[in-house]
């Protein structure tokens, strides 16, 4: 990959420089003799806060670390740059992926303005529709939060409408009554919450665009003064490629590796703008780790891994376990993951997320509820126990410290909460996630799936309110309590990297393809896949080609997870694609689609007609890869559509959406209802031939069927309490 310049950091972070260099050219001390408890004080005290926030503040810099956007092969430049100054040998390792590109959004205000202002993209409502929207022009209204009240008097038909960010989802009440697109107002502060609400779990073509706040006051002049705008915005799926990027410092058991990780890229529900200053700190951790590990030599040989496609489904960690964990010669011990936050200075040791909580890991008993296998835990308590022994022996009053750095502990081992042998007993409150409050994804879950030991340490109580949005928040990092995490981490790596012996016999935590322990299975089997089209001529189906195809690895009917619960694929020519990592003995739900070029409507979707997945009625394909062995292989229907969009399906005797899900924990509802979504052909109020339904918990619904079809639709709320549709 080629290294270009990174940019230039604003004079007044010289200073950051200039503390940095000083600290790399200090002699390096020999500790050989030190006990290794002792030894590690010298290990942390070499970490320099200083070049973390400056990598954190540079990181930041860069607009956006989505996948596939400029900032994020600006970032994968900057971290092969610094690998290459302290590792003995740096890997990119390239995968493919799909990923909704912004090709240039735009707003013309008329007379007298005459202003032509940049504009960005939303992410594609449902994770599939990316809108195009090309010149249009018509008024604009500014409604403010888009209530009843601010609506009143507006003709919305065909209308362009200005509104602020803050607004929750009330943009799909003026998407229902006939706008034809939303731009959001930058604000001041806003939250992760308010950001996701800002798109649909259903595949609803509707453009949004967001525009900085100098230029919502312009667009709101223009509004009061009835001047006509132009928009114009295109966002298009590409097949994109993606970098986990391996440094490798060579340890005196060369072939015996720990692997140290943590994802460089970012998410933002405005995928141009994505600056998440604080999830770069932990990028910056890392980095500081090479450095460190560069002058204080391990035993062991150290992966530092960079990995990417973090928010599209731990797609990067998975192709990373594919191509490089199992196909490498070296025994890997254990895979340490790094993922903080600044809320609180304790940590949380996870092994598990709500990805693969649900899988294999866990057995049903007979109260109905579900515990933790105990072979499964007793895996890892071996971990526990070292790492609790070493952290207790860890003398903190040598560490270098400000006065207004964390002091209301005296060892590190209360700052420290593992979470790998607690099951459920009858609450939510007591389970693999420990102290975690919202959804979370584990870039090491991956490889635990081939059975390797890995886990991720995690900041207790991580709500991350200022995460996922359009906003930078830097000025927000409390690095109060990002260094004892980092005394912690640098710890924990230290020990993995140098103790003398672990008493455990590698052979039963080496990485397998598929493994059959006691009551779980792991594995990681390889989906092999084609989209095709049904061919009345004949009687048999033939290639889609460059079709996008997602696969589930998360409920995606979550409108807190929505946009994270799928990894993408392109297919080729031929309609083929390959996934990788699926547990065995769980199933895998797909999807496909292609979109017309001029639009950005849904112009292919699955088939679920007679057929396709044949619903309803006996036979037909089936999109859920169920894999038993190393090997499963689906076959994918699509024909060739029309899109139509419902709002408000709502259950009408409690005036309810039929879901509301729980933010508090990671993976809760407050309820939901067995709802149904049906289309038949009017005619013969059968299901047509050719069809496609999806809704979400947020009363949107999308129909798909072949142009010219009459239609009818019934939709029930509750299909348990009413033996007829409500509407």
């Amino acid at each position: 990959m080629k290294i270009r310049n990174v940019l230039a950091i604003i004079s007044i972070y010289v200073v950051v420089f200039i503390t940095f260099f000083s600290s790399v050219s200090l002699q390096q001390k020999s500790y050989s003799t030190i006990p290794i408890s002792e030894n590690v004080v010298n290990f942390i005290n070499e970490v320099n806060v200083s070049k973390i926030i400056y990598d954190t503040l540079f990181l930041s810099s860069l607009n956006s670390r989505t996948l596939g956007y400029q900032g994020f092969y600006r970032a994968a430049e900057y971290i092969v740059t610094e690998f290459n100054k302290y590792a003995d040998k740096v890997i990119v390792h390239e995968y493919k992926t799909a990923m909704p590109i912004e090709k240039g959004s735009w707003i013309y205000i008329g007379p007298p303005y005459n202003l032509n202002v940049t504009a960005y993209a939303l992410w594609p409502n449902g994770g599939i529709s990316a809108s195009v929207l090309k010149n249009y022009t018509g008024k604009i209204y500014y409604v403010r939060e888009g209530g009843f009240a601010d609506l009143d008097g507006v003709n919305l038909a065909e209308s362009i409408i200005l509104m602020d960010f803050n607004s929750g989802r009330n943009w799909l009440r003026v998407a229902s009554l006939g706008a034809k697109a939303v731009v959001f107002i930058e604000p001041s502060e806003t939250n992760q919450n308010e950001a996701l609400l800002k798109g649909s779990m259903s595949p609803l073509n509707f453009p949004r665009l967001y525009v900085d706040s100098k230029t919502g006051e312009i667009l709101k002049s223009a509004a009061e003064r009835g001047v006509p705008v132009t928009i114009n915005t295109e966002m298009r799926w590409e097949e994109i490629t993606g970098y986990n990027i391996i440094g490798e410092i060579e340890g005196e058991l060369k072939d015996d590796v720990i692997i140290i990780s943590t994802h460089f890229d970012s998410w933002s529900i405005v995928p141009s703008l994505s600056p998440s200053a604080e999830e770069a700190v932990s990028t910056s951790i890392l980095l500081e780790l090479a450095r460190c590990f560069s002058k204080h030599r391990p035993t062991r040989t150290i992966w530092l891994v960079a990995y990417s496609g973090h928010w599209e489904g731990c797609i990067g960690p998975t192709e990373f376990v594919e191509h490089v964990m199992l196909n490498s010669s070296k025994r890997i011990w254990t895979q340490i993951g790094i993922d903080i936050s600044s809320e609180t200075p304790q940590v949380d040791f996870l092994n598990l997320s709500p990805n693969l909580a649900s899988s294999g890991l866990w057995q049903a008993i007979p109260s109905g509820s579900f515990v933790r296998t105990p072979q499964f835990a007793l895996r890892f308590d071996w971990v526990k126990r070292q790492v609790s022994d070493f952290l207790s022996k860890i003398d903190i009053s040598g560490l270098k410290r400000e006065e207004s750095i964390y002091t209301g502990t005296h060892d590190l081992l209360s700052l420290v909460k593992f979470n790998f042998d607690i099951g459920i007993s009858g609450s939510w409150a007591w389970g693999w996630w420990g102290t975690q409050t919202s959804y979370y994804i584990l870039d090491t879950e991956p490889s635990l799936a081939v059975d390797a030991i890995s886990f991720t340490i995690r900041t207790q109580y991580a709500r991350r309110s200022s995460w996922l949005t359009p906003l930078n928040n830097f000025g927000k990092i409390k690095w109060n309590n990002i260094i004892p995490q980092t005394w912690i981490i640098s710890a924990v790596c230290y020990y993995f990297a140098n103790a003398p012996s672990f008493g455990v016999d590698w052979s039963s935590i080496a990485p397998k393809r598929i493994y059959v322990g006691v009551q779980y299975i792991l594995g990681f089997s390889k989906l092999s896949g084609q989209t095709v089209e049904f061919n009345p001529e004949t009687g048999w189906y033939t290639p889609i080609p460059r079709a996008l195809i997602r696969m589930m690895v998360y409920a995606g009917n979550d409108e807190h997870v929505w946009p994270f619960a799928y990894r993408y694929k392109v297919s080729d020519e031929d309609g083929k694609f390959i996934f990788y990592g699926l547990v065995p003995y769980t199933p895998w739900a797909l999807d496909a689609w292609k979109f017309d070029e001029n639009t950005g409507d849904i112009a292919y979707s699955l088939d679920q007609g007679f057929y396709g997945l044949a619903q309803g009625v006996s036979g037909g394909l089936t999109n859920i890869a169920y894999p038993l062995t190393e090997r499963v292989s689906v076959l994918l229907p699509m024909f060739k559509c029309v899109p139509v969009t419902l709002f408000d399906l709502i259950d009408l005797r409690r005036m309810r959406r039929v879901a509301i899900s729980d933010v508090r924990p990671p993976y809760h509802m407050f309820f939901s209802e067995p709802a149904r979504l049906e289309v038949f052909e009017s005619a013969s109020r059968s299901r047509p031939l050719f069809y496609y339904v999806t809704f979400g918990s947020d009363g949107v619904g999308v129909i798909c069927v072949k142009n010219g079809t009459t239609i009818s639709i019934t939709f029930n709320p509750n299909i348990n309490e009413l033996s007829k549709p409500l509407i």
